[in-house]
């Protein structure tokens, strides 16, 4: 009634089911990685973006160092935090200003003559990220 044919070329069902298996799992770890890669991407472009608003901020206080004087530059109330909104929603910005000591320029000393400018831009990610940039102003007048 039936007759089996002895030529067994192609493929059977295990060797094809194997096979799905198979480029299933490297197509599973291939989309895997292309998703880490954009996360990254997205974080490394908020990154820079703080980075930038950061950066802008200290130009502005350099110049006014430069144009509206040392007394005006190291005065925090010209420099409130600021929650920054359309392109830069979700970034925040605050200037922290400190006289320090000459000798460790981390400790505060009034009266040194030497102010150091710390900026830091923080927005919400998975996790709160921040990025801070520093300077040293000095009063010319020292």
């Amino acid at each position: 009634m039936f007759k089996w044919v002895k030529n067994n070329a192609g493929f059977s069902l295990l060797e094809a089911t194997l096979a799905v298996v198979i480029i299933s799992t490297g197509m599973l770890a291939g989309l895997s990685v292309l998703q880490s890669n954009v996360v990254a991407s997205v974080s490394m472009e908020r990154n820079t973006i703080a980075t930038q608003l950061a950066n802008e901020k200290m130009e502005v206080i350099l110049a006014d160092n430069k144009y509206r004087g040392y007394d005006y530059a190291t005065n925090t109330v010209n420099y409130p935090a600021e929650e920054l909104a359309g392109s830069f929603n979700g970034f925040t910005r605050e200037v922290e200003i400190v006289e320090v000591n000459t000798d460790d320029l981390t400790t505060p000393a009034v009266g040194s003559g030497l102010n150091k400018v710390v900026v830091t831009v923080s927005w919400a990610d998975n996790e709160d990220s921040q990025v801070q940039i520093s300077t040293l102003i000095a009063n010319a007048d020292y």
